[in-house]
This record gives C-alpha cells, structure tokens and sequence, in this order.
C-alpha cells in the first residue's frame, strides 16, 4: 500500500488508443501528458487525474473501494454498465464523483469526469464502511495468507481493519473474506481435482521412478464436447474415489531402510473430507523417512485394499518384511490380502490405551508395558504370571490377541526398536495445518517438507566421517542397553561391546548395514524435483482432457472441526527440566540453578587425583 506502482503506457500504445477514439494527434506543438494505467496498490485519490487509465472495470472498481477505505468516504454507484461506471459521494450535498468509460475495441477503463473536491463532513463517517466488501478486505489481507505454517482467523483480520483503518468488520465477512483469498491463492477445493490427474503427470515427469494413480468412480462418467470448426474434442468428467503417489526418491531410499513399514490413516479437514493414508519408516540415523501417500474417502476394506495394492506396484515385496499399525480391521485385512507374505504387528500403545478403558489398574499397565518390551521369551512369561495373578480378565483380554503381534520377545521378526506407531502420528502431526487445505495445497506442502529433509540430511551424512550414523554412535556410548540388543536389534548391547573390546575390534563394524553412514547417504541419494507452477506445465491432451469431479460426499453445514476430540485415557505428560529437575519446563528455557549431585564434588576430586 505504501510503495506507488504507475505504469507509464507506451507511446506506440497511447497513439493505437487515441485513434480508435477518432482522435488525432498533432505532430507539432507541446506534447500532452501521457495516461497511465493505475493499480489498485497505490489507493490514493492523489494519483488519479482525467486520462488515467485502468486495466479494466474491475481493477477501476476495487481501487476506489481501497482509496475510500484509506480516505474515509462512503461513495454510492450512480450508474454501471459495460461501458460506463460513475460514482458520487454517499452524502447528497458533496460534489464529488468520478466517471470512467471503456476505451473502445479494449477492456481498458479510462477518467472521463473526475471532481476531485470533498464537501462533505467528516461527521458523516461510519464505523460500518460500506465499501469494505468482502473482495476489498481480501486484497488488504492477502499477503498475511501467503505463509501455510500460519492460520489467519477472523478475528484477526476484525482487529486489522479496526486498527488500520478504524472500521467495524462482522465476523461472516471476515471469514469470507479470509475464504476468497485461500482461494485465490491455492484455487478452489473443485479446481484442485480438476487438475489432480495433471499433477500427478508432472510429478512422474519431474521426478523419474515415481508412480502414481488415480482412482475415479466409471458409473458416474459424463462427456461433454467442445467444437473447434468442424472437429470436436471431447472432455470426460468422473468422480474421485482414491488417489496415491510415491516419489522416486522415496522408492529409491526404501531399500537402504530397515524392513518395517508403519501405517496409519488421518483425517482430512478440507471441505470434502476424506483421510489420508501415511505409510513411513526410519533411516539410518532413525529419524523418519516417508514413503507413500493416498486419500481415500475413508479407512475401510475397500480403501485400503486398492491402497496396498498400489504400494506393492511401487515398493515391491522385501525379505523379513513387517508391517506395524493399531488395531484398525482394515488394515489388518489389506495387508492379509495383498501382503499375505509379510507379518502383521500392532503398536503397543493403542493396545495400552484399549486397557486404559477397560479401567485397568496402573499396577498392571507397568506390567503390560514391560512384558511388550522385553527380549527374552522367559522375562515375559515372568510378566504375564504376575499380570494372572493381579487381574486374570486382562491376562485372558491380551491373550487373546497373539504375543508375536505386540511382544518383541515372541516375534518371528525383527521389530527393532519400533513398538509403537508413534513416527507415522509424527508425520500425521507434522501435515496438521496442511491438511486443512485442497489437496494439491497440500500435496505441495507435502513435497516441500521432503525436499527440505532430503537435502538436509543428505548435507548431514555428507559431513560424518565415521561408518555409522549419529543415532547409531550415541546408542553404543550409552552405559546401560537391554540385553540380547545385538540379536534382535543388530547393535551391539553391553555384553557384545564387552567381548568386542576384548578382541580390538570396532564395535562400529558389528552394527547391522541399515545404521551405516553408507547406507544413510544413499537413502537420501536422489533428489526430489518440484512440480513448477501450473503455468509451465505441458500435459498431453490424453490427461488434460480428463477432469476429476470431486467425490460424491455431503458437504456438512457449519464449520469444520479440525482438532481431534481427546479420549479420557489421554493426558499430556508434564516436561521435567533436566537441569534443575523441576517440572513445568525443559533445559533449553531453563532460567533455574542447576542441581548438584551431594557426590559429584566428591567423586570429581578422586577422577583428578587419578588423572594426575
């Protein structure tokens, strides 16, 4: 609003104009002034002169709504056409008003009659601006929704305009207009799957190795025809039912990963709905890698059958693969039926949270907790007995569900260190604003965030010089490991780090392939491209030509809910500070004294004496 943006019109361009209006210049004599074509950033009355020239009746419209909001005034249409558009002040005795014509054979507006003079008194003006519409607060909002990360909220923008300009906006307004700009910025939620099967071709064209589908519902196929001359093009409209992409950097980086794949399904919160199905693993330095995404219109049979059917197209089959979910029934049958060959494991955690509803006693979770956990088939029996002999109904209600499944000790895999699906309701988290947005919005949001990942992790494990990775490193310095790691985690636990130091050999060197710095780097070894802007893009008239209608949902009225309803078995755990063992807080904002151990004095005396 501040910065002044004329755009001078060419002299080759005033000539063409002034002779369609029959005008005619004269060669000699002093030269006129030349019009300009006036933005609406500028807003200001100051700038706007008879000859001024607007881009068209739109742009002449909403700069006087912005410079009467600036300055002000209320104005009234005295009269509106395709050629003609005149405005006069809102108060009967004030002169002012302004006229723009439509330059002929082009849609430029330009100031025939201007009176620039206000007569009216400043005692007229309202706190209810009848010229702040909608459309005109969206342009003085529209840098503030450019940034994902950050929700604009109606009462924002209430607070903006009563601060900058002094006027009252309502609340539907507001979201309105916070609404129309969303839209102008990231298309409309329909034009989002008009151009999904466009967007899914580029993300194959940029990135090579990448597979995608689309399913849309065949019943509902319309044909409409399009005449050019004497050919006709037809365009084929159908319904979106499931969608699913896989970027090739991903399928690439998946054979360097461990083979456990962890699934879950989240909620979208966009006007149709839907889920979005998430699928990741972790890397070498056991942080999380993503590997496929798809939308569907909910998690059921059906959706996550045609689901896994495409991730086995794009990943294949691995040896000793698992999968890991909760305890969700389709789930368990998409994997039955498309993954037969692999092993089906629940998470730990929403089999504690079924106890927690069951009014289990915490006595017995602590239990259940560490019988889950244990590497030794013996430890477990150990466990469970004292589970039977507190509370025999939740003995029979975990049995029921077979041990291999949720106990590490009874896998006939290897499950590692994950347990839980707590990295994929990380991912889930991480996509939380995201997908509140069309689909593309957030597919773009999805494809930013993993180039940001792959190149920083890449630049990371570029940097190590060691032969595993940092995670892995940590994890041999710590003193205290669980035993029979080495077996079933493939690093080295307490013992094996005894026996190899025994022989001078690099502990480093017993770690399995999966934590190497080798295979940390090839899994981020290819690149993720961008799409580009939509402008760029050349689709074959085969993809273009089909357009995606949006599923067949009911739209629910009111607004939309967009946080998770929070069961009573869930609470958050309270931080406590490592430093001054307080709780409330963490170190990094830590503002207390630390906390001295009673010995620590005493014991770094006798390390100094030893020293010397």
């Amino acid at each position: 609003m501040e910065n002044e943006i004329i755009i001078p019109v060419e002299d080759q361009q005033i000539e063409s104009l002034d002779t369609i209006e029959g005008r005619k210049r004269k060669a000699k004599g002093k030269a006129k002034e030349s019009p300009s074509i006036i933005l609406k950033e500028n807003a200001s009355l100051d700038d706007v002169k008879l000859g001024s020239v607007f881009q068209d009746k739109n742009a002449m419209i909403r700069y006087f709504c912005l410079a009467a909001i600036k300055e002000h005034f209320e104005f009234y249409v005295k009269r509106s056409s395709n050629t003609r558009y005149s405005l006069v002040c809102a108060d009967e005795k004030c002169g002012w008003t302004v006229r723009g014509s439509r330059i002929k054979k082009s849609t430029l507006f330009k100031i025939v009659k201007f009176q620039r003079a206000h007569e009216c008194s400043v005692d007229i003006r309202k706190l209810h601006q009848r010229q702040a519409t909608s459309n005109v607060i969206r342009d003085y909002m529209i840098d503030n929704l450019r940034d994902i990360a950050t929700e604009v909220k109606p009462k924002f923008v209430i607070s903006e305009m009563k601060r900058a300009h002094g006027i009252d906006v309502g609340y539907g307004k507001a979201w309105h207009a916070i609404q129309k700009g969303l839209s102008l910025l990231r298309g409309t939620t329909e034009q989002n799957y008009e151009q999904m099967a466009s967007y899914l071709y580029m993300i194959e064209q940029k990135n090579p190795g990448s597979y995608t589908n689309i399913q849309r519902d065949a019943e509902n196929r319309m044909s409409s025809s399009i005449f050019y001359g004497m050919s006709a093009l037809f365009k084929f409209s159908v319904q979106f039912v499931y969608m699913f992409f896989m970027y090739g950097a991903s399928i690439s980086g998946w054979k360097y990963c461990r083979p456990l794949i962890v699934v879950d399904g989240t909620f979208l919160k966009n006007k149709y709905r839907g889920v979005l199905l998430v699928v990741v693993t972790k890397d070498a330095n056991n942080q999380i890698f993503p590997i496929a995404y798809g939308v569907a219109d909910s998690e059921n049979n059906e959706s996550y059958e045609w689901y896994f059917r495409e991730l086995k197209k794009g990943i294949g089959i691995r040896k000793d693969l698992i999968f890991l979910s909760d305890r969700h029934k389709a789930i368990a049958n998409g994997i039955a039926n498309i993954f037969p060959e692999c092993y089906h494991g629940i998470c730990i955690y929403h089999l504690e949270k079924n106890l927690k509803q069951r009014r289990v006693r915490n006595t017995v979770l602590s239990l259940f907790k560490s019988a889950a956990r244990v590497y030794l088939q013996s430890e477990f029996d150990d466990f469970m007995f004292q589970i039977a002999a507190v509370d025999k109904k939740t003995f029979n209600y975990l049995m029921e569900e077979p041990p291999g499944r949720w106990a590490r000790s009874h896998c006939p895999r290897r499950r590692y260190d994950m347990l839980t699906t707590n990295i994929v309701e990380s991912m889930n988290n991480v996509l939380r604003r995201a997908r509140e947005l069309p689909l593309l919005t957030m597919m773009d949001f999805i494809q930013e965030k993993l180039q940001s990942w792959f190149y920083e992790r890449r630049t990371t494990a570029e940097g190590i010089f060691r032969e595993i990775s940092n995670w892995a490193k940590a994890t041999l310095e710590e003193k205290i490991k669980p035993s029979f790691t080495f077996r079933l985690d493939e690093i080295p636990c307490e013992h094996a780090i005894a026996a190899i130091d025994s022989i001078y050999q690099k502990k480093s060197a017993f770690c399995s392939a999966y934590y190497s710095r080798d295979f940390w780097l090839k899994t981020y070894e290819e690149q993720l491209n961008s799409v580009g802007d939509s402008s760029t893009w050349v689709i074959p008239y085969t993809i273009k030509s089909e357009i995606t209608k949006p599923p067949d949902a009911k739209v629910m009225l009111g607004r939309r809910q967009k946080n998770q309803h929070v069961s009573s078995t869930e609470f958050k755990k309270e931080p406590r500070c490592g430093r001054c063992k307080q709780y409330g807080h963490n170190r990094t904002n830590c503002t207390n004294s630390a906390v001295v151990h009673p010995y620590a004095r005493k014991y770094r005396k006798k390390m100094i004496d030893y020293i010397q």
